[in-house]
């Protein structure tokens, strides 16, 4: 199972200037590895592949939080009658669909798609990890946001994510 994310609040579902195509990979000795990533994740752009698609790598301590995205692909299931949400994910080589963080914006995930997640509460900081895509509660590298609310919907548990730029 995968982690599940609502983007309804955030500003690339409406300007999609804030949109990018990515293919997610790790680089090393120069080399760039196509993976699979989970919706949910946090990247940033590397090279360009095309005028408007993008190699995506994970955050490292080095970038800010105008570098970040959240990768939130529509989610293709081939059988849905068998398969809910969670079963999906971006598989190595295929693209997906990127979203710029922006101050205000709003989304929510499914615990599992944050370290800590389950055991966070309503006011915990929300980070990107240095050299990982993964969410996390507490610490990490670059802070997005805070928890707003946790829900449960649909027999999961949702942590709702206000995005906020924390200057330092």
């Amino acid at each position: 199972m995968y982690p599940v994310v609502n983007i309804d609040r955030m500003h690339g579902t409406d300007n999609h200037a804030d949109l990018r195509s990515v293919k997610y990979g790790t680089v090393a000795n120069d080399e760039f590895t196509e993976a699979e990533i989970n919706n949910g994740s946090i990247v940033v752009l590397s090279d360009a592949i095309d005028h408007e698609c993008y190699k995506a790598v994970a955050p490292t301590s080095s970038n800010k939080f105008i570098d970040l995205y959240l990768v939130a692909s529509p989610e293709y299931l081939p059988n849905p009658l068998k398969q809910t949400l969670d079963c999906f994910t971006n598989v190595a080589g295929k693209f997906a669909r990127a979203y710029k963080l922006i101050n205000g914006d709003c989304f929510s995930i499914t615990e599992d798609g944050v370290d800590g997640g389950a055991a966070a509460s309503v006011g915990a900081a929300i980070y990107a990890q240095n050299g990982d895509v993964k969410l996390k509660a507490g610490s990490g590298a670059i802070q997005i946001g805070t928890i707003s609310r946790k829900e449960t919907k649909g027999g999961k548990n949702w942590l709702v994510i206000d995005v906020k730029e924390v200057i330092a």
